[in-house]
């Protein structure tokens, strides 16, 4: 038995494809190559319900992919928040929104990290 046949037994086997046409609407993810593939496909079913939607990607140090956030509305405010948040998402690591909420939580006066200083000049919150 090859391996595409040996998959689908899997699936029909288990439920899961069953559960994924449900999820995505339609039986278009088994043309998808990719995670990303799979997260467009998902907001393009999202799309049929909403005005704006949006991906955000968000990454842990290092480039690596944690999760990607699907937003949406039927605000042109609200999306336009939301793209702000996007862009800002594209050049921020969940480590920098941790320790930022650390400072506003006020466990941490320390905002060195933020403005790219190291060694002994600290910059401290007061």
């Amino acid at each position: 038995m090859d391996n595409e046949r040996c998959s689908e037994n899997a699936l029909n086997s288990i439920g899961t494809e069953q559960s994924l046409n449900e999820f995505f609407g339609n039986n278009e993810w088994k043309k998808c190559e990719d995670g990303n593939s799979l997260v467009e496909l998902y907001r393009s079913q999202i799309a049929q319900f909403k005005k704006y939607t949006h991906i955000i990607s968000v990454f842990q140090s290092g480039e690596r992919k944690l999760y990607d956030l699907i937003i949406a509305t039927n605000s042109k405010g609200g999306s336009n928040v939301i793209d702000d948040a996007r862009r800002i998402m594209e050049v921020t690591t969940t480590e920098l929104f941790r320790d930022a909420l650390k400072v506003v939580a006020g466990k941490t006066t320390d905002l060195t990290q933020f403005f790219g200083n190291s060694g002994s000049d600290s910059i401290e919150l007061k």
